[in-house]
């Protein structure tokens, strides 16, 4: 018997000691080339050596975490094959929509190869012309499910004309374009700017910050600084800088903007002539201080929902007016702690966006958890009556932040505040619990700082769409809402409820508002208007 058992234990240290040998001879391999970036097409190999699987399948994602639309990234995929060091071309099947299945024969290094057509402007999106590349990673590259977890490595293989690489993801040691991956989900959070972008440098408490422009633009070093007053500001409300290099990509534009959170990166597009004078800047400054604190609140602070992620299918949270409407309402805040706007011009904005609240139709009918949760079907997915249903969980999140920062600060005696709220959020959930929140956590957390039941809170406004008493919510800080009353038929003229578009000289239907005259007489979209109408001695149709 004891023979035996120094026998199991042998055979078991030998198993512990060769796992770990086994676990790290698999290795993953990308590669990226753009030989005529004027045809749109990315080329991509993936390379795994050890896996030593009858088969292995590869999936493409659906979906780029921090824009919740299914957006079926395979669609662009072309000419896939497959080899290995036995097989010059294996035998693979599409399994389903975005998963492709190679039948491997157990070889110990398999290589696949497809090109991905790129031709969306968009900060979701991947990019390319003979201007430039942009690399949006969950629209160009694959993952073996099982093997997510595991580093990999990328080398770009750049257009000869393309002199530069942004990405936040580090160099491989000693070699020019390759590049360390952690995991996959790195990866996917590591966009990547190809061409001859302009690059700012700079440094905030040690650490270094680069702002890639591409794309003519009036933008000089002064719009550069106020990005790093943004990050100041924003590293003052956590007491730390959590990545050790941080990645701005700004592609600037005729005129639309947007913006895209990652890790330590974020993804800008921009109206190319918005920066100067300075006082055209808003909303770039608005954009960045948005995407900026993102990387705590969503990257960090997050919903357990949101990660690990799900990249074949949609990932539900009743929490995104948290994560997003909360940016949106600290975006404002450093906007008014770094100087960019007074005290004055801050209580305006805020009134401006209650009014907004107020007056949008879908305030009353979509609550600000249902509207989270229902992100996939309906914000990224408008159509002419979604002014009468839906709410933005950016816009009623932003006033719920504000109204729970004012109950925390009455309620505690101004010992506390949201940020407390938020800080905490980060030490014990991001760095201690290495997890995301359940809303009943968020909701004790909220209590802890203010020392009351939210319950109340949560049903009226969070789960409800009862309008709400901002008298009694303005009067902790001090301030009065004036109620102005509508004003009658008479004032404002004749009111139908709809907007209409001119073609061929005639008015067609595009929106009817609910409840309006036009509503409750039965005129429908698409409808043309051909009774002419004398108003005020002008015609219309």
């Amino acid at each position: 018997m004891k023979k035996i058992m120094t026998k199991n234990i042998l055979a078991l240290q030998v198993c512990f000691f060769l796992f770990p040998l086994f676990a790290f001879s698999q290795t993953i391999s990308y590669t990226l080339s753009m030989p005529e970036p004027w045809t749109h097409y990315y080329h991509v190999t993936q390379t795994i050596k050890g896996e030593r699987k009858k088969s292995i399948d590869f999936i493409m994602p659906v979906w780029i975490p921090g824009s919740y639309k299914v957006r079926e990234f395979s669609k662009n995929v072309e000419e896939f094959k497959a080899h290995s060091e036995k097989s010059d071309n294996l035998k693979w099947e599409k399994i389903d929509k975005n998963s492709w299945r190679v039948y491997t024969n157990k070889a110990n290094e398999v290589t696949i190869s497809y090109k991905v057509y790129a031709f969306v402007k968009s900060v979701r999106n991947s990019f390319l012309d003979d201007s430039h590349g942009f690399v949006s990673p969950p629209d160009v590259f694959m993952y073996v499910e099982k093997l997510k977890n595991r580093p990999a490595t990328l080398v770009i293989d750049p257009y000869d004309e393309f002199l530069i690489i942004s990405t936040g993801l580090e160099k491989s040691p000693g070699s020019k374009n390759s590049y360390i991956v952690p995991d996959y989900d790195i990866l996917v959070d590591s966009p990547i700017e190809i061409g001859n972008q302009t690059v700012f440098e700079f440094e905030v408490e040690g650490v270094p910050h680069e702002i890639a422009f591409y794309g003519k633009g009036n933008y000089d070093s002064s719009a550069v600084d106020e990005v790093k007053r943004i990050v100041e500001e924003t590293a003052k409300l956590f007491g730390e800088i959590p990545y050790k290099r941080y990645l701005f990509i700004v592609h600037l534009t005729k005129s639309a903007s947007g913006g895209l959170e990652h890790l330590n990166s974020q993804v800008l597009r921009m109206g190319r002539w918005n920066f100067q004078p300075a006082s055209r800047r808003g909303r770039w400054r608005s954009l960045v201080a948005h995407e900026v604190y993102h990387l705590y609140n969503v990257k960090r602070i997050r919903a357990r929902e949101l990660g690990p992620f799900d990249y074949t299918r949609e990932n539900y949270t009743t929490l995104l007016w948290v994560m997003e409407g909360f940016t949106s309402y600290y975006s404002g805040r450093i906007l008014l702690n770094a100087g960019f706007i007074s005290p004055k011009k801050y209580q305006s904005n805020m009134a401006s966006h209650m009014r907004k609240i107020s007056n949008t139709i879908g305030n009353r009918y979509q609550s600000a958890a249902e509207a989270s949760f229902d992100t996939w079907i309906r914000y990224y997915r408008r159509n002419e009556n979604s002014p009468n249903r839906d709410m933005s969980y950016y816009d009623k999140g932003k006033l719920l932040g504000m109204l729970l920062d004012l109950e925390i600060r009455n309620s505690s005696g101004n010992k506390k505040t949201l940020d407390d709220v938020m800080r905490r959020l980060y030490s014990e959930y991001y760095k201690k619990k290495q997890r995301g929140f359940s809303e009943a956590e968020f909701k004790k957390e909220l209590e802890r700082a203010a020392g009351i039941d939210f319950s109340d809170f949560f049903v009226r406004y969070v789960h409800g769409t009862e309008e709400v008493d901002y008298g009694k919510y303005l009067s902790y800080a001090g301030l009065e809402i004036e109620t102005l009353e509508a004003p009658s038929l008479s004032e404002k003229g004749a009111f139908l409820g709809t907007k209409v578009s001119e073609s061929s000289g005639k008015l067609k239907i595009t929106r009817v508002q609910r409840d309006s005259p036009a509503w409750n007489y039965g005129l429908n979209m698409n409808v043309m208007l051909l009774i002419r109408v004398k108003i005020f001695s002008k015609s219309f149709v």
